[in-house]
């Protein structure tokens, strides 16, 4: 556990982070059905962007492979969607995502960035671990399930300090 670890260096593809456009959602989140069990909805998606959080595509070549939702307050943030579309994932996207996205919170004067989850999202868990996460804690039993047979997933508590 302990305290948030640094950020990591980059070696990761190139790519392009861009604000969402209240147009682009619909789309976004009919490819985030295909590619997650657990999608946002769209109210989520358009909910976050009125809000005022930052919602990013991640853009490589001005095609669009993912995007992002990340909420800043004072000094710290919190990730609170990172989507990479299939056929995209382990190609390096979301780490140049992930460290895209740290570099920008450092510039804008964030020192600490915060995220959770699902202990069953193996892929997801090793992401943020290699981009200078560490574990705080467990919410046991916070996610539900994808079906009423399914049981509850516990989520795990990462940060990394981006200062």
């Amino acid at each position: 556990m302990g305290g948030p670890a640094a950020c990591a260096p980059t070696d990761s593809p190139v790519i392009n982070l861009s604000p969402i456009r209240s147009e682009q959602i619909e789309d976004l989140i009919r490819l985030e059905a295909l590619t997650t069990p657990h999608p946002w909805s769209e109210a989520a998606l358009r909910g976050s962007l009125q809000g005022g959080a930052n919602c990013l595509l991640i853009q490589q070549d001005e095609l669009n492979v993912g995007y992002l939702v990340v909420q800043s307050v004072e000094d710290e943030a919190e990730l609170l969607n990172l989507v990479i579309f299939h056929p995209y994932g382990s190609q390096g996207h979301g780490r140049a995502a992930m460290l895209a996205l740290q570099r920008r919170l450092r510039d804008a004067g964030i020192h600490t960035l915060h995220l959770e989850v699902r202990a069953a999202n193996t892929i997801a868990r090793t992401l943020y671990e290699k981009t200078g996460f560490t574990q705080l804690g467990v919410r046991a039993a916070y996610y539900p399930g994808s079906t009423p047979d399914e049981g509850r997933d516990d989520a795990i508590l990462m940060c990394c300090r981006c200062a």
